[in-house]
C-alpha cells in the first residue's frame, strides 16, 4: 500500500474512531512519505493529520510537535507568505492559547498576521479577524498602544466589510472601548458606545 492510500485508510480509520488504528496507519505513511525527504510535503500532510489524531487523543503535546514540523516544512516548500503557512499557523495559535501559553501564542500570531497582511493586504476581513485576536491577547499581557492600533485597524476594516450594525463590529467596538477604559479613556469609551447604539 503506497503511502498515498495509507494516509486515505487512516482518514477513514479516524472519522470512524479508530485513532489507534488511525495512528498505526499514519505512522507507517510517515515512514514511507520520509524517502521522498525530510522536507517533502507529503510528510508535512503525515504531520498535520498526526496532530490532528494527538489532538483527539488528548495530547496537545504532541499535537504541538507535529504542527511545528509541518509548519517548518511548508514554510521551506512554499515561503512564508502563502496560505498553507497561515492555515498551520493558526492551528499552532489555536493550540498555544488551548495550552495557556501567552509567550508562544503572541509570537505566533504576530506571524500569522504579517503572512496574512502579505497574503491579504491590510483591508482584508481574515487579516483584521486575525489583528482582533492580537490586539485582545496585547490587551492582556499590558502592551495596550499595540492594542490600540490593532483594534483600530480591525474596527475600520471590518465596519466597512460587514458595516457598523454588525455582531464581529459589535464585539471589536465593545473590547476596544474596554480598552479605553483600562487606558482611563472612559469618555472616549462611552462615546464610542454610544455612537455604536452598543
Amino acid at each position: 500500500m503506497t503511502w498515498l492510500k495509507k494516509l486515505s485508510a487512516a482518514d477513514e480509520a479516524v472519522r470512524f474512531g479508530d485513532l489507534d488504528l488511525g495512528y498505526l496507519l499514519l505512522s507507517e505513511a510517515m515512514e514511507e512519505a520520509k524517502k521522498y525527504g525530510t522536507d517533502s510535503i507529503g510528510l508535512a500532510k503525515v504531520h498535520e493529520r498526526l496532530a490532528a489524531v494527538e489532538l483527539r487523543r488528548k495530547d496537545p503535546r504532541a499535537a504541538l510537535l507535529h504542527l511545528q514540523i509541518t509548519l517548518s516544512i511548508k514554510e521551506a516548500n512554499y515561503g512564508w507568505q502563502h496560505f498553507e503557512v497561515a492555515k498551520t499557523l493558526t492551528k499552532l495559535c489555536d493550540l498555544y492559547a488551548q495550552l495557556d501559553d501567552l509567550e508562544n501564542t503572541e509570537v505566533s500570531l504576530e506571524r500569522l498576521y504579517l503572512v496574512q497582511k502579505a497574503i491579504h493586504g491590510e483591508g482584508h476581513v481574515e487579516t483584521a479577524t486575525t489583528a482582533h485576536h492580537l490586539a485582545l491577547l496585547y490587551h492582556a499581557v499590558g502592551k495596550r498602544d499595540k492594542a490600540e492600533i490593532l483594534y483600530k485597524m480591525a474596527l475600520n476594516t471590518k465596519t466597512k466589510c460587514f458595516g457598523a450594525g454588525n455582531a464581529q463590529v459589535a464585539a471589536i467596538l465593545s473590547d476596544y472601548a474596554r480598552l479605553l477604559k483600562d487606558l482611563h479613556r472612559a469618555e472616549e469609551a462611552e462615546h464610542l458606545l454610544a455612537c455604536a447604539n452598543i
